[in-house]
């Protein structure tokens, strides 16, 4: 895969329906991404690229960070630099949910395939709590001719009404 991008996507909610109109805020939800920025940043070494919305109570935070310029062909083995485990729901607070992003280029339609985005999702969740058996590729489709897979996987600590999902597209 080249260009390969991993990026994080947060959903936090900024205020209640008792709350005041303007608590939440365009500068909160700046504030909100840069603060997880500035976490992933010292925990992982490699500055994502940061974009903040606020989604009327909502604030939004996409972090995307890039392979290297060198690695050309970036490999399912390879994604494991991303220190996947501060990024998943036990590491990152947020009371709405998170979905990563697992994104590169292929050289044809015949190589972006289940087998190919099971292999980069399985390599990504090696050595966390959400163990292999508990990975399910739940639909595969589209997206402006793009093919996408998604995954929800449940870590196996966590009682069944507690338990973090974790959300992952492939494409």
């Amino acid at each position: 895969m080249k260009n390969f991008t991993l990026s994080l996507y947060t959903f936090h909610l900024a205020r209640n329906f008792d709350d005041p109109l303007d608590l939440a805020t365009e500068a909160g939800a700046k504030t909100f991404g840069q603060e997880l920025q500035g976490k992933l940043a010292t925990q992982i070494n490699l500055k994502p690229e940061l974009t903040t919305l606020l989604l009327h109570d909502t604030y939004f935070a996409d972090l995307t960070f890039s392979a290297p310029a060198s690695a050309l062909d970036f490999t399912p083995n390879q994604v494991k630099q991303f220190q996947p485990k501060e990024l998943l729901p036990d590491n990152i607070s947020t009371s709405i949910g998170q979905t990563i992003g697992i994104y590169g280029e292929v050289a044809s339609d015949l190589e972006a395939n289940q087998s190919l985005a099971d292999n980069y999702v399985r390599n990504f969740l090696e050595n966390t709590a959400y163990a292999n058996n508990q990975i399910t590729a739940s639909s595969h489709s589209n997206l402006l001719g793009i093919s996408l897979f998604e995954y929800f996987c449940l870590a196996p600590q966590f009682d069944q009404l507690s338990k973090p999902i974790c959300h992952i597209w492939c494409f």
